[in-house]
């Protein structure tokens, strides 16, 4: 079905069919005619937004329901366009369109369209996280990468900068950018600071589409336009499928890199992102059982990047685990972990971006760690297959 060659006419309509009050009426007529200059200036979803607005002002008028059902259709959400097409059909028994768009929407679903990844594609480098620190520790960071080689630079320094908040139509973001910009003020080199934000997907069922677009527009505005930080970073604690809409938004935005951390991994994840970062197993148990636990998930993360040609980081702990009794125990940890990713790469790992360190973070008494000098030496060293 061709509706959007038809799209203008209807906003034009709007202005002509009957409000409940003049007040409202004029509310309506400004928001259809923001939603068209929106549509005509490639914005379709903010053209949703400003309608979804004008039909909480005038909920029966289904020209308006006729604008959004089209516009729904058009960018790829056909459920939400056959809900819309209902209310028409509600407000205007037998309307032809709106039978014919439910007897259309009644077929089987289209296929999701491929996202489009950044070029360049992500180098070899690298990863760190870290929070609640100072220029000392960007200054750490510099430092290593003046003596490391070049394949073994810190190019991915995730900077905690927040966290989102999923409440249906009212999800936010709640921002704090001040380290990450003096990360990038600071840090030298080939590096580039990652926006690392945390959350939880709880809710993310009650988020519709309209919602996920301005969340994405929002970020990209504080990233990308208003600062030109390196890329993000998002941190789902659980079920990453739940964001899959708004990694979707961002992609389609983002001229830089889109990460996401992940405790395993579906092939469809890679889809989504340009990589994927392993999370660090916490060190724990026996120094075997940890070393065998980092292998075998690293061997499974890994192959699944291989198989569909996405891009992963593997993360590592380079704070040891408790109890801490001396100086070397960290390293030895990463050791063990740096052995086991090399003992799982694949003949082929064109997928492998390299080793992600957990080490320059906060604790959640606001400490800040620091990584140990055998682990910064041995960050210098390439994981290779065994």
């Amino acid at each position: 079905m061709r509706f959007r060659r038809f799209f203008p006419v209807f906003f034009a309509l709007l202005a002509f069919c009957p409000k409940p009050g003049r007040a409202d009426q004029g509310l309506a007529q400004a928001l259809s005619r923001a939603a068209q200059a929106n549509d005509d200036s490639g914005r379709p979803y903010l053209a949703l937004y400003d309608l979804d607005k004008a039909l909480g002002v005038s909920p029966e008028d289904p020209e308006l329901w006729r604008a959004s059902a089209r516009l729904m259709f058009s960018t790829g959400h056909p459920a939400l366009a056959r809900e819309r097409w209902l209310r028409v059909i509600e407000l205007l028994p037998g309307d032809r369109e709106a039978a014919a768009a439910l007897q259309d929407l009644s077929g089987p679903p289209a296929m999701p369209v491929s996202v489009p990844k950044v070029t360049p594609a992500p180098g070899l480098g690298l990863g760190l996280w870290m929070s609640g620190g100072s220029r000392a520790q960007v200054d750490t960071v510099n430092v290593y990468n003046s003596k490391a080689p070049e394949g073994q630079h810190v190019r991915y320094l995730f900077v905690l900068s927040g966290k989102w908040i999923l409440d249906g139509p009212n999800s936010r973001w709640d921002l704090d950018l001040d380290q990450a910009l003096m990360a990038a003020d600071e840090l030298g080199g080939d590096s580039s600071v990652y926006v690392w934000i945390n959350g939880d997907t709880q809710g993310a069922e009650n988020v519709d589409p309209v919602t996920w677009e301005r969340l994405a527009g929002e970020l990209v505005d504080q990233v990308q336009v208003k600062h030109h930080l390196g890329g993000v970073f998002l941190n789902p604690r659980c079920c990453g499928a739940a964001l899959y809409p708004l990694e979707d938004a961002l992609r389609r935005r983002l001229t830089v890199p889109l990460a996401v951390e992940t405790g395993a991994a579906d092939a469809a994840d890679f889809d989504y992102a340009d990589f994927l970062v392993l999370r660090p197993l916490p060190p724990k148990g026996d120094a075997a059982s940890y070393a065998g636990r980092v292998r075998d998930l690293t061997a499974g993360f890994l192959g699944t990047a291989q198989a569909v040609g996405g891009k992963a980081m593997i993360g590592l702990s380079g704070l040891g685990g408790p109890p801490v009794t001396d100086a070397e125990n960290p390293s030895q940890w990463y050791t063990q972990g740096r052995q086991a990713v090399a003992a799982a790469l694949p003949k082929n790992y064109d997928s492998f971006l390299g080793v992600a360190v957990w080490g320059l973070v906060a604790d959640d008494e606001g400490g800040v760690f620091e990584l140990a000098p055998d682990v910064w030496t041995q960050m210098q060293l390439p994981v290779e297959r065994r």
